[in-house]
């Protein structure tokens, strides 16, 4: 007689969300935290120049683009985590699609400011 390890659903009841947090992925709340301060990491550079009074600025920050790339790096890590752990130990394919989600939408944030404002806080 072979028994087999059920998958377990994952539930949210009184101890469902202990349970659900666990079979997260550490990369992805990693990535949670880095989503929610990455908007106060500038990394730029910048010159000044002034002209007869007129003062030009030109410079770049690349915070919004390491801040994206980490967290799509982050999401592709959580991903090679949770392939590698047991069914029963795993998110399933609802609550992962909906958690690697919402974090490529940070990562598309971070990316899409950066384009939109290369000079960002820079001057």
């Amino acid at each position: 007689m072979t028994s087999t390890t059920p998958i377990a659903p994952n539930h949210v009841d009184a101890n469902g969300w202990r349970d659900l947090v666990r079979r997260i992925p550490t990369a992805w709340k990693t990535a949670v935290v880095v989503a929610a301060l990455g908007w106060a990491f500038r990394f730029t550079w910048s010159t000044k120049t002034s002209i007869n009074g007129v003062v030009d600025c030109d410079g770049f920050d690349a915070g919004p683009f390491i801040v994206g790339a980490l967290l799509v790096t982050l999401v592709a890590v959580g991903f090679a985590t949770m392939r590698s752990k047991h069914v029963a130990q795993r998110l399933n394919g609802n609550a992962r699609w909906v958690v690697a989600g919402a974090l490529a939408a940070a990562a598309a944030a971070y990316l899409i400011s950066g384009l939109v404002d290369p000079a960002g806080a820079a001057c």
